[in-house]
């Protein structure tokens, strides 16, 4: 520190800021650095801090302090010194000050905004990724723009700086330039799908909407309504389900999409969304009346009941408004006697139901349609209760009318010795008696 007291007496503070800002993580596009100490003292001539190996012109870009820079700078620091990254001064640069700083004090003048790192990313790159006010953002690319910067330019991934794009305003700015969207990179990633993955929901929207028409889109777009769905249906219905309300013609090319790559993927996804009841997207797939697997058993993970599409609509574990997929559902090739982990078939799992969904007006007509299509009215759980049982149990008499009008057999005795009518309370049983 000592030499530092000699040259730069006026950058104590700031100097002693970063030498005590431990931990403190640099991003080099993909790269972390923590820039831990500055013990080391080097001498005023040498261009790094030796425990990184990240140069001290660097730092006092990063912090946009253009008076420490002219002293380093004056002091013998090279300009041109690079990181382990590859990275330049000029790729950490966020003001347009501290870019005309360097642009008149670097030999090459204007043509420095074309430096790349290792990785092929230029400053245009780093400052489409930067979250900073919209007038200093605009300005920055600006001028970034008029010193000659080439928006088409790829990394050495193969990606444009679509995929770094972190706001719509931006992105609406840089469309005045033809910027290519639907490059896909030497992963199979376009920068929708980047921007899914990383959960930049309003970049996605919009890539969503401005991208769909395109060839492009059609090829990677069985891969985009698994990443919409990953976090469940709350998020899916506050981040997505408006864009695609108001975009038909986007949601109908996504489940094309989806099926036409692969059967099981799309059996699997509906699965999942009967599952997690994300009911416009069961909707969908119902409408579009694809040849799915309706019998397709998906769970969660190992602690999750297993079930199939039919099963988890019946008994949801929180919304149950969902009568009318059911009825929709039983007209596709579903089988009712598959059962879930607890040894309900369908018939058994809607008299389950009504315990829960006391409000419900369908039990009937569902229960005449499960009839139809062939469930067994006297299957019985684990405990041996029938249907019946149950809806004793719950205290739906109209649903212990329609099974006994299907001749299910009252007299079954469950696990415990009990009949259908003792499972029902004191008062249903004489209301029973009574109404029989």
């Amino acid at each position: 520190m000592e030499l530092f007291e000699e040259f730069f007496p006026s950058y104590l503070d700031d100097i002693e800021r970063i030498r005590t800002n431990t931990e403190a993580e640099q991003c080099n596009f993909g790269q972390q650095h923590s820039t831990e100490t500055f013990d080391a003292s080097p001498d005023p001539s040498s261009n790094t801090v030796e425990s990184n190996d990240v140069p001290l012109l660097h730092q006092a870009v990063q912090i946009d302090d253009q008076h420490l820079f002219i002293q380093l700078l004056e002091s013998g620091h090279d300009i041109d010194a690079l990181d382990t990254a590859g990275n330049h001064s000029i790729h950490f640069v966020q003001s347009e000050t501290m870019l005309e700083l360097i642009v008149n004090r670097h030999p090459d003048g204007q043509r420095i905004v074309h430096r790349t790192n290792h990785e092929g990313f230029t400053l245009l790159h780093r400052v489409c990724s930067l979250r900073m006010d919209h007038k200093t953002m605009s300005d920055l690319l600006k001028r970034v723009i008029e010193c000659g910067a080439n928006v088409h330019q790829l990394t050495k991934n193969g990606e444009s700086i679509a995929f770094f794009v972190e706001n719509c305003d931006v992105l609406e700015y840089l469309r005045e330039f033809d910027i290519q969207l639907e490059v896909v990179n030497q992963n199979g990633e376009t920068a929708l799908e980047r921007h899914l993955y990383n959960e930049n929901v309003q970049m996605a929207r919009a890539l969503l909407v401005r991208t769909h028409t395109s060839s492009t889109f059609k090829q990677r777009a069985h891969k985009y309504l698994n990443l919409m769905l990953k976090k469940g249906r709350y998020f899916f219905i506050r981040d997505y389900q408006d864009v695609l309300e108001k975009h038909p013609e986007l949601t109908k090319a996504l489940f094309d999409a989806l099926y036409n790559h692969s059967r099981e993927e799309a059996s699997r996804l509906f699965a999942q969304a009967c599952r997690n009841e994300i009911y416009f997207i069961v909707e969908k797939f119902l409408d579009f009346d694809y040849n799915l697997n309706y019998n397709f058993v998906y769970s969660e993970d190992e602690y999750d009941d297993e079930g199939t599409p039919l099963l988890r609509l019946i008994n949801p574990r929180e919304n149950f408004s969902n009568e009318h997929l059911i009825e929709r559902l039983l007209q596709k090739d579903v089988d009712v006697s598959v059962r879930n982990g607890s040894g309900c078939n369908a018939l058994l799992a809607l008299a389950l139901r009504y315990r829960f969904d006391n409000g419900s007006k369908h039990g009937e007509k569902l229960l005449q349609l499960l009839m139809k299509r062939g469930a067994s009215i006297d299957s019985v759980d684990f405990n041996g209760n029938t249907a019946l049982h149950w809806a004793f149990l719950s205290g739906r008499l109209e649903m212990v009318e329609v099974l006994l009008r299907n001749e299910a057999d009252f007299r079954v005795k469950n696990n415990g010795g009990n009949i259908p009518l003792q499972m029902a309370d004191a008062v249903n049983q004489e209301l029973f008696y009574f109404w029989s």
